[in-house]
């Protein structure tokens, strides 16, 4: 098992949030804020990805196999309140590409089961039957945390793949990097 594997389910959600920016002449940034609070509000939908394709491989009391259990509530609740913030980075993450008017359809279209439905076939393609077994270990020990640490981490962890990657073509950016 590589780290990449271990972290794998749960920067997709956020890759997948931005994953035309690669082909953007112009790029704006994201603060590492604006991405963790993006990864909050995907993060339910992975989990409920992570069930429909692992179920059966979570060990028996893992907090990833209770759809109503504690994590889905505490992510959920999370979710509501970082949903403001993050549709403001979906909107900076597109003002390289789209028209002040185009970014403000984009803003009023924009709903927090959009973002599950843009990150749910990432997260579904790289749950391998292996892969499952390590996220459950992730899952497990990052459960204590509070939401907002689990997406600082993943915008940490973006931000470092990004600064290793220096001037390549990131599918988004992080100011300051």
């Amino acid at each position: 098992m590589t780290f990449r594997h271990s972290i794998h389910w749960a920067m997709a959600a956020s890759l997948a949030l931005c994953a035309t920016g690669a082909q953007a002449a112009e790029q704006s940034c994201m603060t590492r804020a604006q991405l963790a609070d993006l990864v909050v509000v995907a993060t339910p939908a992975a989990l409920g990805t992570m069930r429909q394709q692992c179920g059966t491989a979570f060990a028996p009391d893992s907090p990833l196999k209770d759809a109503t259990g504690p994590l889905t509530v505490k992510y959920e609740a999370a979710a509501k309140e970082a949903w403001p913030r993050a549709k403001d980075a979906l909107i900076v993450a597109s003002a390289g590409r789209a028209s002040a008017d185009e970014r403000k359809r984009i803003g009023d279209a924009m709903t927090p089961a959009v973002v599950g439905t843009f990150m749910a076939p990432l997260v579904a393609k790289a749950l391998t039957p292996a892969v499952c077994a390590d996220a459950d270990r992730v899952a497990t020990l990052l459960a204590p945390l509070p939401p907002a640490n689990f997406g600082a981490l993943v915008a940490t962890l973006v931000e470092l793949g990004e600064k290793r990657r220096k001037g390549g073509n990131s599918p988004l950016h992080l100011c300051g990097v």
